[in-house]
């Protein structure tokens, strides 16, 4: 992440981020066994914008989730995004885990999901006597919401808006925006 120009959440919304996180397990808890749906994994692929510190950086995403409870999903993501900002090129890595949860609403399913995991940054600037690089790997994680749009059973568009918290000396904290396609294995047909 990238530490000029970024900002610091406030101690109350950090809390409740610290406490969303930590009742995400209890969320996920079934109450009462059910069998999984029938659909399986999700694939996601598509774009990806993040604002770090004052750097706007581009990249994509991928994401894979798989059923576990009712309308809870296991999820992994894994984001990278590029850019450059006063001269220096900027890259941001972010693989992450967690839970998802959503709705089916005729075409449209709403989620709301809780990623943890790790964010790596790079800096380097070149000079005349060679480059200068910087960079480190940290804990993140971070709420998000989205929607997906059913086209046919196997195929949604997908948009997403999550909150980075990156723990980089200090909260630092990016709003990441994804935009992509679903590919559903297992789906039927309606």
């Amino acid at each position: 992440m990238i530490a000029a120009g970024g900002f610091a959440p406030s101690q109350r919304g950090l809390r409740l981020a610290c406490a969303a996180l930590a009742l995400a397990p209890i969320v996920a808890l079934p109450v009462a066994a059910e069998p999984a749906p029938q659909e399986h994994v999700h694939l996601f692929a598509g774009y990806s914008y993040l604002h770090s510190g004052s750097a706007d950086l581009h990249g994509f995403q991928a994401s894979a989730s798989y059923p576990a409870w009712r309308e809870i999903r296991i999820v992994g993501d894994v984001a990278m995004q590029f850019g450059s900002f006063a001269g220096a090129d900027l890259t941001e890595y972010e693989v992450l885990l967690g839970v998802r949860h959503d709705w089916k609403l005729d075409r449209f399913r709403p989620y709301a999901e809780v990623l943890i995991g790790l964010a790596h940054h790079s800096e380097s600037f070149a000079t005349p006597e060679g480059d200068l690089e910087s960079g480190g790997t940290h804990f993140a994680f971070g709420p998000g919401i989205g929607t997906d749009y059913r086209f046919t059973p196997s195929w949604r568009a997908r948009v997403g808006l999550s909150l980075l918290f990156v723990s980089a000396g200090g909260w630092e904290t990016s709003p990441r925006i994804s935009a992509g396609v679903v590919y559903v294995f297992g789906a039927r047909r309606p």
